[in-house]
């Protein structure tokens, strides 16, 4: 092989090697899989204590010792909280807010199936799912009065989705929306509550 071939096999050599690993960088960010592919936290928590919030940063809320297969990230002030049960549900969880502690519980269930058109049984649904983490939760959400109003609160046939649920009155406000009812595929179905107290 003369000195013109060996220059050339080095070369091809190279640019393999570099294309190589090109290729293995994007499947390694690509493999970085999180909750609803929300990405990695690239906020300070310094930067987060100085921007003038009256609420603090975002914390985990489930309770460990309950429920072990939970994930949570923080990104922009938003806590993002996943819950994986054992039937395979699952509950993701936004923690979010400043004037208000707002958190809201999105259930992923195969064990009841959403119908929107029945608001007094999508109502008693919402109400088994949270009886389920009740106990494992630990905010500042009062989950036991959110579930004695929702009693109250699907009785009345003329409330439906977004309808805002008073839990608390006063000049620091507890209240409830039901934000969706809604079947996703033969087998699951979303429910999902948010609950916010404030203004702060």
């Amino acid at each position: 092989m003369n000195r013109k071939n060996i220059l050339i096999a080095i070369l091809a050599i190279t640019i393999i090697s570099c294309q190589t690993k090109k290729t293995e960088t994007k499947e390694q960010k690509d493999s970085v899989k999180l909750v609803n592919n929300i990405l990695p936290d690239t906020t300070k928590t310094s930067e987060i204590q100085n921007d003038n919030c009256v609420r603090s940063i975002p914390e985990p809320i489930i309770d460990k010792s309950k429920f072990t297969n939970v994930n949570f990230v923080l990104k922009d002030r938003v806590g993002y909280e996943t819950v994986k049960f054992d039937n395979g549900d699952i509950l993701e969880i936004q923690n979010a807010g400043c004037e208000y502690y707002s958190i809201d519980f999105c259930f992923k269930t195969s064990e009841y199936v959403a119908d929107s058109t029945d608001f007094k049984g999508s109502c008693d649904n919402i109400i088994k799912l949270l009886e389920k983490i009740k106990d494992a939760q630990k905010s500042a959400i009062d989950i036991n009065n959110a579930i004695s109003v929702l009693k109250t609160f699907e009785e009345n046939a003329n409330n439906n989705l977004k309808s805002e649920i008073i839990i608390r009155d006063g000049e620091i406000r507890e209240f409830a929306k039901i934000n969706q009812i809604k079947k996703i595929s033969p087998e699951q179905s979303i429910f999902e509550i948010q609950i916010s107290v404030g203004p702060l």
